[in-house]
């Protein structure tokens, strides 16, 4: 596994001292990305790893970049914020039918 896959996925994972390592010793750029364009910030994001985001944030990583789906941090945050607020709708709903 390559240094970027293995920083990606750490972000993804909520690895903040991997990826606080990765990001000291220069072993990737913060913005590097995986095969799909995906970039530590939108996976921590994504994953709502709050701390993680800022610390990528405070190496400057870039809120605008795109992945092969035309996906931004900013947009994974919104669809993982939407379905959380969908499931939260429905199960009161749900509930209520009971």
């Amino acid at each position: 596994m390559s240094d970027v896959d293995t920083f990606i996925i750490s972000a993804k994972d909520g690895r903040i001292d991997i990826v606080s390592q990765f990001l000291q010793e220069n072993k990737v750029t913060v913005d590097c990305r995986d095969k799909d364009g995906n970039t530590a910030l939108m996976q921590a994001s994504a994953w709502g790893f709050m701390d993680l985001v800022k610390l990528l944030l405070s190496h400057r990583a870039d809120i605008n970049n795109r992945n092969k789906d035309g996906s931004t941090a900013w947009l994974q945050v919104l669809h993982i914020y939407f379905f959380l607020l969908s499931l939260l709708i429905l199960t009161q709903y749900l509930i209520r039918l009971l």
